[in-house]
């Protein structure tokens, strides 16, 4: 029996201490992995701090040539350019671009001399759609600062794909910046369709748009429109001229027994009259709907 329990206990030590080895194999292993690991995260944190800095100077090796020749441009046309190479057109967008936003007035069209000059309409339009996001959006944008029509076709595929809703939204803007009327046309349309549209960045698209060429285009819009979609784009009544407006809510308000689309007839009625038509006001202070009675 003794003899048993020894047998018993020698077995018993030998598995431990087989596990304990095996244990602690494990934990060697694992300890040189975290140390590869880190090893690794350390060196891409090294490549994209290294790549960030070679960036950044050539940035500014970049605007130490190009800035100076463009706020020559504010004074008057430069008689000559530098070279632009490809690998630094992004540089000269950003440039670019920030100058046109900070810029009014005659300025802004001796930078278009510049970059109809350098042909920039030309080279960015494969970006327009293959390069990443931030790109893209920094073309599309300088095609809409410099009214460019010559890629009017490629920014209404982009608006019309809605793949991405900011490139949408900007592609937009270009086109409303460029020829107003024609953008009337195509955008005006979407806005009731493309519910996940921001209101506060239409806004600021059709506002980039003469009056009557927004009256024109939600008048016709809006007769063709069910019901439901209507309110969404009264609410852009106030960006058409004031005649128009207010023929609109007149006739959507005798046209239609629908709550919401009176009431925001009426909200709008409030931004755009002068006291006029008070008695049409009038009218729906007993409405059977509350939001109605409180417009």
């Amino acid at each position: 029996m003794e003899n048993l329990l020894a047998l018993a206990a020698n077995f018993t030590a030998m598995h431990i201490a087989e596990f304990t080895d095996h244990t602690l194999l494990i934990i060697m292993y694992l300890n040189f992995a975290l140390i590869s690991l880190t090893g690794i995260v350390l060196l891409i944190a090294i490549y994209y701090r290294l790549r960030f800095m070679m960036r950044d100077r050539r940035r500014k090796s970049f605007a130490a040539v190009w800035q100076p020749v463009m706020e020559h441009c504010i004074y008057e046309l430069p008689d000559s350019l530098p070279p632009l190479a490809a690998k630094e057109l992004m540089n000269f967008l950003l440039l670019w671009n920030m100058m046109q936003e900070n810029m009014k007035g005659e300025v802004r069209e001796n930078l278009n001399f510049m970059a109809r000059w350098l042909k920039i309409d030309g080279r960015i339009k494969r970006k327009m759609k293959s390069a990443m996001l931030y790109e893209q959006l920094m073309c599309i944008n300088t095609v809409g600062l410099m009214r460019s029509p010559v890629l009017w076709d490629v920014l209404e595929d982009i608006v019309l794909a809605n793949q991405q809703q900011i490139l949408a939204l900007a592609a937009a803007k270009a086109l409303a910046r460029i020829n107003d009327k024609q953008a009337a046309a195509i955008v005006i349309p979407l806005i009731a369709v493309r519910t996940e549209w921001p209101l506060p960045a239409v806004a600021s698209i059709i506002e980039q748009m003469r009056p009557e060429y927004v009256a024109e285009a939600l008048r016709n819009v809006i007769t063709r429109m069910p019901e439901t979609m209507i309110p969404r784009l009264i609410r852009f009544l106030p960006f058409a001229t004031k005649q128009a407006a207010i023929e609109i809510i007149i006739d959507l308000t005798s046209k239609y027994d629908n709550a919401n689309v009176i009431a925001a007839c009426l909200s709008v009625l409030r931004e755009v009259d002068y006291g006029e038509h008070r008695d049409l006001a009038r009218i729906f202070v007993r409405h059977n709907d509350w939001p109605v009675r409180l417009q």
